[in-house]
């Protein structure tokens, strides 16, 4: 049995066992007859619809004429047209603009204090900060970033121009091929203030050539920035960085912190498959861990692990997992192997040595008229930077302090310091008194023609 319901009676009259009046008019409402259920559950027919109703425009039903509130709807041009929209749908959805006093839908007014603006009322006196979203008045925020949002005071002096980490910046190639090298610089602010970040990042740039290098966030960076460059050969690197380094900004550090490091990502274009073994092999071998540890100026963490590697590694380049990203040496980058060993330095000759010891390196692992087995060998690697002392001055100068424990004029010029003997401070950054150290490698130099030192084993 049917009820007396809006529903019911419409069934009814449809299939022809009941005949209604309109609500309005009282015409006689049957299956013949156009009506429909008003939101107030009363029949109507079609005809007093049209004279007596209106469409709500926020909830699309219909309602008596006279009941309905005009309010102002944004287009999407951004101009403001006039609709009818009914009482619950005026209270729940709009509100009042406190400069023109027009109606807008909540979701198109700005909130300032305690009044709401449309948006042509707020935008005549206010500005909304892109990035903290705060409320400014006009002509307040005037700084960009990152090419297109602007930003307060605060916001801009946090970020300046350091970018997203997602930045990819159009690659220019510096130097005479093949062998090129991208660098990866983290550092940090020493007092850790906020406020100073996006200045010192400012510095750094005025320090840098033009577009040779783009700065960026990093997760694992508290207060600061890592400076990427563009690939470019070490004689490149080296001129391009020396400006930097000549006038190296104050209240910077990298080395004195636990998180910062320096990553070098090398060409893999020019490599063999060989080739890459070997440095894997080399890099990880327990044998030679000590050693690398003292180049790079760090031990094994999370950032640059350390494990046992086959030269059947690098086969599986193009379906390494992305979690092997943390390795000392990183093979998942399409175009490049990384170098994640090295700690983080402001320092010259430690950021040149680290330049060197990859491109070294990569030139002795190349080397076809060398083994497997003697690519392996520390040694024997010493021995190849100590017979060309003269294209990696740094690195060479380096090993005779820390590895031969041996000082000399450049020893102490470069301000690689002898362990043991009385240390002289003649940079910014010197290495800490517990940097790791390895055992007593015996090597029999060549004669020594343009670089006066003298080793004694």
């Amino acid at each position: 049995m049917s009820c007396d319901c809006p529903n019911c009676k419409r069934d009814n009259i449809l299939n022809g066992t009941l005949i209604a009046d309109c609500f309005i008019c009282s015409t006689k409402l049957d299956a013949n007859t156009k009506f429909q259920i008003m939101p107030d559950k009363t029949l109507v027919c079609d005809k007093c619809i049209s004279e007596h109703y209106v469409l709500c425009r926020s909830c699309n039903k219909l309602h008596k004429k006279g009941t309905l509130k005009t309010v102002s709807r944004q287009k999407d041009d951004g101009s403001t047209e006039k609709v009818e929209v009914c009482e619950k749908c005026f209270l729940q959805n709009y509100r009042e603009c406190g400069e023109c006093h027009n109606y807008f839908d909540r979701h198109d007014v700005m909130r300032h204090g305690d009044k709401c603006y449309c948006k042509p009322c707020f935008t005549k006196s206010y500005q909304q900060c892109s990035h903290c979203s705060g409320v400014f008045p006009k002509g307040r925020v005037t700084h960009t970033i990152r090419g297109t949002h602007l930003v307060c005071d605060p916001c801009f002096n946090w970020y300046g121009p350091v970018e997203l980490y997602e930045k990819k910046p159009i690659l220019a190639f510096h130097g005479i091929p093949p062998h090129y090298y991208g660098v990866e610089l983290e550092c940090e602010l020493v007092n850790a203030k906020r406020e100073e970040r996006g200045a010192k990042a400012k510095e750094v740039m005025d320090l840098l050539p033009k577009d040779f290098v783009v700065l960026k966030e990093d997760g694992s960076i508290r207060c600061g920035f890592e400076i990427c460059s563009q690939p470019a050969t070490v004689s490149e690197h080296k001129r391009m960085w020396t400006p930097f380094f000549d006038k190296l900004p104050n209240n910077l550090h990298s080395f004195n912190t636990s998180n910062c490091g320096l990553h070098i990502h090398c060409s893999k274009k020019p490599l063999s498959l060989l080739t890459i073994a070997k440095i894997v092999v080399f890099v990880n071998d327990d044998k030679n861990q000590s050693f690398v540890e003292t180049i790079a100026g760090r031990k094994s963490n999370t950032y640059s692990c350390y494990q046992k590697k086959e030269y059947g590694t690098v086969k599986r380049i193009g379906n390494i997992g992305r979690g092997d990203r943390y390795e000392a040496v990183n093979l998942v980058n399409k175009d490049t192997i990384e170098f994640r060993i090295f700690k983080g330095t402001l320092k010259r000759e430690s950021f040149f040595k680290a330049l060197e010891f990859c491109d070294a390196m990569i030139r002795f692992c190349a080397m076809g008229a060398h083994g497997i087995a003697y690519c392996r060998d520390k040694q024997n690697f010493i021995n190849f930077v100590v017979e060309r002392q003269k294209d990696y001055p740094h690195l060479y100068v380096f090993i005779c302090a820390k590895v031969l424990k041996q000082e000399n004029k450049l020893t102490k010029a470069f301000g690689f310091c002898v362990e043991g003997l009385p240390q002289t401070t003649t940079t910014q950054q010197q290495q800490p008194a517990n940097q790791p150290t390895t055992e007593q490698v015996i090597v029999t130099p060549p004669p020594v023609n343009n670089i006066n030192v003298t080793l004694t084993v």
